[in-house]
């Protein structure tokens, strides 16, 4: 037997790992941002989607306890704040949103935050098309930094 050879109970060698299916492991909402920030009213109106500020916000912000809500601010929030305040154009926005990629990757690395972090920043600023739904993922973020404070408050901290 070599050093990656794990043995079972019977001792005889196992080649590959087990595949231990876990419900409770971290996961994005099902059906998350399948049909994109926006849904559009009976008159063609465009709006987002309740979910993005409720339950999703909720949910999200439940999986990302271990990380603070100060560091998810100062990584998502802060810039994508200064770009929509300043009029920034659509391009420096989504410049914006692509280098928060690397932020998580930082946090998870430095093991202060989950790896689902790395899963709802993909996920998020993949949806971003154009300004409108930059505007709809800082309103989401926003959402899920309020929630993570009130889960702070909730614990006693």
């Amino acid at each position: 037997m070599n050093d990656q050879t794990i043995v079972n109970t019977t001792g005889e060698p196992i080649n590959e790992a087990p595949v231990v299916d876990n419900p409770h492991a971290p996961a994005l909402p099902a059906g998350y941002l399948e049909n994109g920030y926006y849904a559009t009213a009976e008159d063609g109106t465009k709006y987002l989607r309740p979910d993005f500020l409720g339950a999703y916000a909720q949910q999200i912000a439940a999986e990302l306890a271990p990380l603070s809500a100060a560091d998810f601010r100062g990584a998502f929030l802060r810039n994508a704040k200064k770009c929509l305040r300043r009029g920034t154009p659509y391009e420096a926005q989504r410049t914006c949103a692509v280098s928060m990629l690397p932020q998580a990757i930082k946090l998870i690395a430095m093991h202060k935050a989950p790896s689902i972090l790395l899963d709802f920043i993909t996920v998020a600023t993949a949806a971003i098309t154009d300004s409108n739904t930059f505007q709809a993922f800082y309103q989401h973020a926003d959402a899920i930094y309020s929630y993570m404070l009130l889960n702070k408050t909730q614990v006693g901290g």
